[in-house]
């Protein structure tokens, strides 16, 4: 109906509208934590929302391998992939709330390498994820990086899905 029209065409404001995060299966105390953290997010306490992330991550990771000693060096995260890429989406969501677009980038930059390293290629994540750092890189002014995140995630939206699937 209004293809090839922008939406100043048809008397709209154009405007970013922000991808949704679903949790992957997880455990039920993991995933208590993860509601909390939302709730913190959607209320604004930012840093209340991110901290709780990050202790679901750790409970999550703990219940995979058990009780584990703190070591001062980084181990490789036992979590599925896709778990750790919610995570990321999640914090730099959070990040990008709060106004802290570098922080919520650097998040997003984390997920595209692990999206990109460890799922195949037309993965439905590489395009969210694509997305997601787009809507950064709009904040940050930088509207043909936006635009080229944002043309990649409608192609293999389009590519997986069909192209007038609501996605």
């Amino acid at each position: 109906f209004f293809s090839g029209m922008s939406a100043l065409d048809v008397g709209g404001i154009p405007c970013l509208i922000r991808e949704i995060y679903y949790a992957p299966p997880c455990p039920q105390e993991v995933a208590a934590l993860f509601e909390v953290a939302l709730t913190y997010h959607n209320t604004s306490h930012y840093e209340a929302s991110v901290s709780t992330y990050l202790a679901a991550q750790d409970l999550w990771e703990r219940e995979l391998t058990g009780e584990y000693a703190e070591s001062e060096l980084p181990t490789p995260s036992p979590l599925p992939t896709e778990a750790t890429i919610f995570l990321r989406l999640a914090m730099g969501s959070v990040f990008e709330s709060a106004g802290v677009d570098e922080q919520a980038l650097s998040q997003y930059l984390d997920a595209k390498n692990l999206a990109l390293g460890q799922l195949p290629p037309k993965h439905p994540f590489i395009a969210t994820v694509n997305s997601a750092i787009g809507t950064v890189y709009a904040h940050l002014a930088q509207f043909d990086l936006a635009a080229d995140h944002f043309l990649k995630a409608l192609d293999l939206r389009e590519q997986v899905l069909g192209p007038k699937h609501v996605d």
